[in-house]
C-alpha cells in the first residue's frame, strides 16, 4: 500500500502499469513465469475538469494487496494472469480493486460526470433526461439484478443522482489544467452516507469485485478484447463462479467482475505449471473456430494429467 500511495501520481501521469504481488500468489510460485499482477489507474482519471476531491480518491481503487480483497477475487486475478500466459495473450491489467465508501463515491461521481451527468444537470435535465443519472441507475439496477450489488443499490443510485442534480455546480468557468468541482458541498458530503447504506452499494466495498479497463488493457472499440476472450474461457471451462458486468459501453470502458469462488477445476489449473500443460492444437486455439463447447467434460480439460507433456 505504501508503494501505491507514493507512486500513483507518477503512474497516472505516465499512463503506465505497475506490478504488485498478491498475498495468494505465493501458493502458485513457479507455475507461470510472472505471478505479479499488473495494475494501473489511468482508466479512472480524466484530463478534463474533475472535482478536486475526486482525483486523490482514485488511488485506493488499486488496493489489491492489503488483504481487503477476498481470496477468491485474488485467485481470480491470478487465474486470468496465468491463463493469459497459457493462451499467449496480453497480460491483464487490473484498474480497480477494493474501494471504501469514499473511493466508491469518487468513482461513481466520475462515471456520472463522464457520461454527461454534470453537463445535463447544468441544463436543468433530471432523471431519465439526464444521461449520467440514467447511466448510474441502469448500471446499479443491472448489478443488483445479477446479485453483484445489494438489493437496495438501484434506490441508492437514484437518490445519489437526485442529490448530484440538485447540487450541481452550474456556473463553471475553468482554464485548461484547472480542476473545478462537479457538485457543491452537500452533494459531496451527503453522498457518503447514502453509499454506506447496507454496507456499500458495490461489491468493491466487500473486496469481491475487480475491474479490467479497456484503456489500460489496450482494447480498441469494436474488437473482441482479450479480456472478454479469457472471461469466456473461464466460463466455458467452469473455472470460477463469477458475474461479469459489461461496462464497455460507458465511460470509463471496463469489465466489472464480481467473484464468488474458484471451482475445483480452476484450482487445479492454478496449481498445475503451465510448462506441464500441452498447448491446445491450432484448430482449437481459443477465440477461433471451432468454438469450444460450453460444457466440456472433465476428461477433456487440457490441464488434466492425460494431457500433460510428461505422464
Amino acid at each position: 500500500m505504501k508503494l501505491i500511495f507514493e507512486n500513483w501520481r507518477q503512474y497516472v501521469k505516465e499512463g503506465k502499469a505497475m506490478k504488485l504481488k498478491l498475498p495468494q500468489a505465493s501458493n502458485y510460485e513457479g507455475n507461470w513465469e510472472d505471478t505479479n499482477i499488473g495494475v494501473a489507474a489511468k482508466d479512472v482519471v480524466s484530463p478534463g475538469p474533475l472535482d478536486p476531491w475526486v482525483v486523490p480518491k482514485i488511488a485506493p481503487d488499486l488496493d489489491i494487496t492489503s488483504g481487503k480483497v477476498t481470496n477468491s477475487a485474488q485467485n481470480f486475478a491470478l487465474l486470468l494472469d496465468k491463463l493469459a500466459e497459457f493462451l499467449k495473450m496480453p497480460e491483464p491489467i487490473i484498474t480497480s480493486g477494493y474501494r471504501d465508501a469514499a473511493a466508491q463515491r469518487a468513482a461513481m461521481l466520475y462515471i456520472w460526470q463522464s457520461n454527461g451527468g454534470q453537463e445535463d444537470a447544468q441544463k436543468g435535465l433530471k432523471g431519465a433526461d439526464n444521461r449520467g443519472s440514467q447511466r448510474i441507475i441502469d448500471l446499479y439496477t443491472e448489478c443488483a439484478t445479477k446479485g453483484a450489488c445489494p438489493e437496495s443499490a438501484p434506490d441508492t443510485a437514484e437518490r445519489l443522482t437526485v442529490l448530484w442534480e440538485e447540487n450541481v455546480v452550474k456556473d463553471v468557468t475553468w482554464e485548461k489544467g484547472k480542476r473545478v468541482p462537479a457538485v457543491s458541498g452537500p452533494g459531496w458530503a451527503d453522498a457518503l452516507d447514502l453509499i454506506k447504506i447496507d454496507g456499500g452499494i458495490s461489491k468493491h466495498q466487500t473486496g469481491e469485485s475487480i475491474d479490467y479497463g479497456l484503456l489500460s488493457n489496450s482494447c480498441s472499440p469494436g474488437e473482441e478484447c482479450h479480456i472478454k476472450e479469457m472471461l469466456n474461457y473461464i466460463e466455458d471451462y467452469k473455472l470460477a463462479k463469477f458475474d461479469p458486468i459489461d461496462e464497455t459501453g460507458s465511460t470509463p470502458q471496463h469489465w466489472h467482475i464480481t467473484v464468488y469462488g474458484i471451482t475445483p477445476e480452476g484450482m487445479q489449473f492454478l496449481e498445475t505449471p503451465n510448462s506441464e500443460i500441452t498447448p491446445e492444437p491450432p484448430s482449437r486455439k481459443y477465440g477461433t473456430e471451432p468454438k469450444l463447447g460450453p460444457s466440456p467434460r472433465w476428461d477433456d480439460l487440457p490441464w488434466k494429467p492425460v494431457h500433460r507433456k510428461e505422464d
